[in-house]
């Protein structure tokens, strides 16, 4: 380093003035540059999420398209046997009845999600990252094509359900207590027997092929982006797991204490309270409103067992046992409904009563052992439950329930 303040003649001064400026240089070269180097990183590092975000988003769109071709395969093939069987209807399950009332009524327009292509398309400064032309051509066309498909599935009459919203208002309105399930035998034995059905019926085959062929059109797409960006599909079910997991991972003293559904309502609540002993108390509240009375009668359980935390899981064990607990008092009514809301209540004490005795003397509970992954926001205040259950086709489905910390 130049050394100022001695004796230095004016050759020495200019030398001490070259090491100065070639010092300072070297050192904003270093600073700089290792920013550059680090800013370069970061970038790719985004891009490259960027483009497992899209990646994903079309695998999910795929399963959405191979799950339709499920679901129309066997929904096609229980009213082909509900035709078959058409003045024998009565004998056939109710929530098969109802599974094929489902498929031939028209609901809402189909539409894809499109939140994952909004953040693609929010700037081109994304783009820039990713740094490859190619990977944003593909990707470009996959949406543009998905778009096309969306218009196509809501405005093509092969796709579009038979049994319009009228009707089935109407179906309603000609139900015993408005309550369609009570006489869908009845309103199926004359629908399913009606030209539009037949059509829509008969259309199967080419929406299951055309709901496959587009799927495996997808997962190519997909299967090219990773080939291109080099991401395997290891590093992508690691992205999709993180993606999945927000919080930290919970400790026993993070758990203790009383929590609270956070998606509960005056209908319906939820408290479990974990102890340090290990015990737990689960406690649900549901209501149950009428239009014979105002006011709310309501159905308490309570639930006991004990829990224990391997790993990122918390796993609970249920006890045989349950309490029931009726409440009458929150509910007013006048003369003129006073006999059905005493027949009503009498009926439901008698039905709390009965499962109640059953569970008097079960020895064995009817939920077991639960588990699930669960973490904890960085408040430790708000905690994620993770469970995973089979959809009616018996595909697993990932959900999630919040609970908060009761306040004290």
């Amino acid at each position: 380093m130049p050394k100022f303040g001695r004796n230095l003649s004016k050759k020495g001064i200019l030398k001490e003035l070259l090491l100065t400026v070639i010092g300072t240089t070297i050192s904003i070269i270093l600073t700089f540059g290792t920013a550059h180097i680090l800013e370069q990183r970061q970038n790719k590092a985004t891009g490259r999420q960027t483009a497992m975000m899209v990646i994903h988003d079309i695998d999910n769109n795929s399963q959405i398209l191979n799950d339709a071709a499920d679901m129309e395969k066997k929904y096609s093939e229980l009213t082909q046997n509900a035709i078959n069987h058409i003045n024998d209807l009565d004998s056939i399950p109710l929530d098969s009845l109802a599974l094929i009332y489902h498929y031939i009524s028209r609901t809402d327009d189909f539409y894809f999600d499109n939140s994952k292509e909004k953040i693609f398309h929010s700037g081109q400064e994304g783009w820039k990252n990713i740094n490859n032309p190619q990977f944003i051509d593909l990707v470009q066309q996959f949406y543009y094509g998905r778009s096309k498909i969306q218009d196509y599935f809501n405005s093509n009459k092969v796709f579009i359900e038979p049994v319009t919203r009228e009707e089935q208002y109407e179906h309603l309105m000609e139900s015993p207590n408005y309550i369609i399930g009570t006489n869908l035998s009845t309103i199926l034995r004359r629908v399913l027997q009606e030209e539009k059905v037949k059509f829509f019926l008969a259309h199967s085959p080419y929406r299951q092929n055309y709901y496959s062929d587009v799927a495996r059109e997808w997962k190519r797409t997909s299967d090219q982006l990773k080939f291109i960006m080099g991401i395997t599909d290891a590093e992508l079910q690691q992205y999709v797991e993180s993606q999945s997991r927000f919080g930290r991972r919970m400790k026993e003293r993070d758990l203790t204490g009383k929590w609270i559904d956070n998606g509960g309502s005056s209908d319906h609540t939820e408290t479990i309270e974990f102890r340090r002993n290990h015990s737990f108390t689960h406690v649900v509240k549901q209501a149950y409103p009428s239009s014979v009375y105002t006011g709310q009668l309501y159905l308490t359980q309570t639930l006991l067992g004990t829990w224990e935390l391997e790993g990122d899981s918390l796993i609970r064990i249920y006890q045989p046992g349950i309490r029931y607990e009726f409440d009458k008092s929150q509910i007013s009514y006048g003369k003129e409904t006073k006999d059905s809301v005493e027949r009503l209540i009498a009926e439901t004490e008698a039905q709390v009563a009965a499962m109640q005795k059953e569970e008097d003397h079960a020895t064995t509970s009817t939920i077991g052992r639960l588990s699930n992954a669960v973490y904890i926001d960085p408040s430790d205040s708000k905690m994620e439950i993770n469970t995973t259950a089979n959809d009616a086709n018996g595909k697993p489905v990932k959900t999630a329930v919040y609970m908060v910390r009761e306040e004290h």
